[in-house]
């Protein structure tokens, strides 16, 4: 996906925004396993700073949780953190507790400023965990049940940060509660919402570039295109890809291959019916 999402973001900056790079923010969000193994997660990152590929930065979102494996990291990979391929590119990475809601949003903030000023990439290393196993055949307590007794006993980010705001006087139990209710009933409704539909909601990234653009048809496939060129334009066009400015001094090599390019060129076209003239030129 991190290709993908790179390259839609190149497009936006090409096409509508004539490489401002700060107004079109690629985001990437990763495992800890993922960015640590995955061989694509390094192949564009080494893209993030090249002329013909980069896109001003983009804040890489580690969710650092083992939901690749759960083992220890010194089992799962060389490195000491998950996001040390951010060195490669001298990328800042900035490490925060998942369980700190408050410390998140500023990282975040931090994160996304630093990216607008220096327009390179940025990690967030969200040190978190997970309660559950990655699927139906993955259970963390076979390979880790001291860690998970644990897991399992500790308070989620909510609750810790409604304790927090509670001793604080910023809200009361009851409107926590109360809140965590209607949030609960907003997804209840778009749940409902989402089971009446019958067809997905596809948002095309480049749609206003592409809404004249007429889709093609089983037919248009079985009419054969015109793609002749006149003698004339074929000949310019051959004289041009075969010849060297003359007010630039080029390696011998090179003068010496397209010399020979222009001299089977030139034997190609007097066997057509075409003679060779001034350079090339149509016979009549």
């Amino acid at each position: 996906m991190g290709p993908v999402v790179e390259g839609i973001a190149k497009a936006k900056l090409e096409q509508e925004h004539d490489f401002q790079y700060n107004q079109v923010l690629p985001i990437l969000i990763h495992g800890d396993a993922a960015i640590a193994g995955q061989g694509v997660v390094y192949e564009t990152i080494q893209f993030s700073k090249l002329d013909g590929y980069k896109t001003g930065g983009t804040i890489h979102i580690v969710i650092n949780n083992q939901v690749g494996f759960t083992t220890n990291y010194l089992q799962g990979r060389s490195s000491t953190y998950c996001t040390d391929v951010a060195k490669v590119t001298q990328s800042p990475v900035f490490h925060v507790n998942g369980d700190d809601v408050e410390a998140m949003v500023f990282v975040a903030k931090l994160a996304l400023e630093f990216r607008q000023k220096f327009n390179i990439d940025v990690f967030i290393d969200l040190l978190s965990y997970r309660k559950y196993g990655h699927n139906e055949g993955d259970e963390p307590r076979f390979t880790q049940p001291k860690l998970y007794d644990i897991i399992a006993k500790h308070k989620n980010p909510r609750e810790i940060y409604a304790e927090k705001l509670i001793s604080q006087g910023v809200l009361t139990q009851q409107e926590y509660e109360t809140r965590v209710a209607d949030f609960h009933k907003v997804l209840d409704q778009a749940y409902e919402t989402a089971n009446k539909s019958t067809q997905l909601n596809i948002q095309l990234f480049l749609e206003e570039q592409y809404k004249d653009i007429r889709f093609p048809k089983a037919e248009d496939f079985e009419t054969v295109a015109n793609t002749k060129i006149s003698k004339e334009m074929f000949l310019e066009l051959a004289e041009r890809i075969t010849s060297l400015p003359k007010d630039k001094h080029f390696y011998n090599k090179t003068v010496r291959l397209f010399s020979q390019r222009a001299g089977k060129l030139s034997r190609s076209v007097e066997r057509t019916g075409f003679r060779a003239g001034n350079f090339l030129a149509p016979s009549c």
